[in-house]
């Protein structure tokens, strides 16, 4: 069936919920889940699918998981989970390696992230870093309706606390052939989208699409790039990402978040610490500038990365020789 990826989370929670235990919490109340359809599912499930509105609850979270129940907790955008930081960071993320074993943290924190149609600079971060930062947590980050229905049926399945990012310009703006059947995506897993041999381009969540905008532009100049989905950012599958650049020699990272202390800058160094001699030109990143997003609608569409600006990228790591053959 072809589904917005909004539909599909909302058909997923759906599934998981009238099968085991699981609590659905809001931290703004009832309405706010209306965006992403988990108000929704609240009204229709009734039992084991508990909403969670007040803040009493939500800041309790950890008890619920200590009793049993794989809470949802769902932030009206990531920009909201700095208020609530210190229960992710100091609770969720260390009650498992606190307890030595004794409790699992199986709570899932799901929510929209990054620029979308001048929200303001506020509402417009891309955070994913910051929590891959964090031990015990792992961090998801789908780019397609498929891969996040199977990832978010694995992320309420796991023992551990996890990190699901969509992105707000997905939710409107992604679709694809979702099978109805209930199905999981193993965490921590990379998947090549497209083949080639000429550069890796490894590109996070929505940026998926720009590289693969950007791999076609380059395919009509004979150059092939390959690119890589890493789907969950932590833990990460650089095996996957090593195995691609032994193969092109080079290697360029596609990041909408700042530049600095980025997912991009980490898996960039990673590969220049542990892969140097199959490099054959620097590794090259593609992130946002390292501002606050602009609320100017032409100056948030020239912010984040794009098709153009990867190209750009990939042509500076090949020799003068193939760029004037690909010219």
């Amino acid at each position: 069936m072809r589904q917005r990826r909004r539909n599909l989370l909302s058909s997923a929670l759906f599934a998981i919920c009238v099968a085991g235990p699981a609590a659905a919490a809001d931290p703004l109340g009832p309405y706010v889940g209306a965006a992403v359809g988990q108000a929704q599912i609240a009204t229709d499930v009734s039992d084991p699918f508990v909403t969670l509105s007040d803040r009493f609850k939500k800041n309790h979270f950890a008890f619920k998981v200590m009793v049993g129940l794989r809470p949802i907790i769902e932030f009206m955008t990531w920009n909201f989970s700095l208020v609530a930081a210190d229960q992710l960071i100091n609770n969720a993320a260390k009650i498992r390696q606190m307890s030595g074993g004794q409790f699992k943290v199986p709570v899932t924190f799901r929510g929209p992230g990054g620029p979308a149609h001048q929200l303001g600079a506020q509402h417009s971060q891309a955070l994913e870093a910051m929590w891959c930062h964090i031990p015990g947590l792992k961090v998801i980050a789908p780019s397609n309706p498929v891969d996040a229905k199977g990832l978010m049926a694995a992320a309420i399945q796991d023992d551990d606390p996890v990190i699901f990012f969509e992105h707000k310009l997905l939710y409107f703006g992604s679709r694809g052939v979702v099978p109805e059947e209930r199905y999981t995506i193993p965490l921590g897993v990379a998947k090549t989208v497209r083949e080639g041999d000429d550069v890796t381009i490894v590109a996070i969540g929505r940026m998926v699409n720009e590289a693969l905008k950007a791999a076609e532009a380059l395919a009509g100049q004979g150059i092939q790039a390959e690119v890589i989905d890493p789907r969950t950012l932590s833990p990460f599958d650089f095996d996957a990402v090593y195995a691609s650049v032994e193969k092109t020699s080079r290697l360029v990272v596609v990041d909408e978040s700042n530049p600095r202390c980025s997912v991009a800058t980490d898996i960039a160094g990673n590969v220049a610490e542990n892969r140097f001699s199959s490099l054959s030109a620097a590794v090259r990143t593609v992130t946002g500038p390292h501002a606050p997003v602009p609320f100017s609608a032409a100056l948030e569409d020239a912010f984040p990365p794009n098709a153009d600006k990867i190209v750009d990228a990939v042509r500076s790591t090949l020799p003068s020789s193939v760029i004037s053959k690909a010219s």
